[in-house]
């Protein structure tokens, strides 16, 4: 197994101004929560130790979806002038996994994953 590369706490603060939510380093788990000004809220959790990856969408309050993975991922913080969030992307097998996160101004996610059976 490989380590897990993501952003530590400070990177956070950098690029969004946000501490976590809930954490227990411990325990390898951070949790950020973001709220856009339409109302939409984003819960980004992992945990390095059970490698596992979660996103969870609200909309005023109410539960919109929540996309998990286990297994080898690797995340990292985008920012360009007006926009900024996290992108990931892994391989199991022949399924090829990319998830883009964007953060702000406003909140979206895409989670794509593809199998190339060649």
């Amino acid at each position: 197994m490989t380590d897990l590369t993501f952003p530590d706490e400070a990177s956070f603060l950098e690029a969004f101004g946000v501490e976590p939510s809930d954490m227990n380093p411990a325990d390898g788990y951070w949790q950020y929560s973001f709220l856009d000004d339409s109302g939409t809220k984003l819960n980004l959790s992992f945990n390095k130790f059970e490698r596992s990856f979660q996103v969870a969408l609200f909309k005023q309050g109410l539960e919109l979806c929540i996309i998990s993975h286990a297994g080898e991922f690797s995340f990292s913080i985008w920012k360009e002038v007006s926009a900024g969030g996290v992108k990931s992307a892994w391989t199991d097998g022949d399924a090829k996994t990319r998830v883009s996160i964007q953060i702000c101004p406003s909140i979206s996610v895409q989670w794509a994953t593809l199998r190339d059976r060649r």
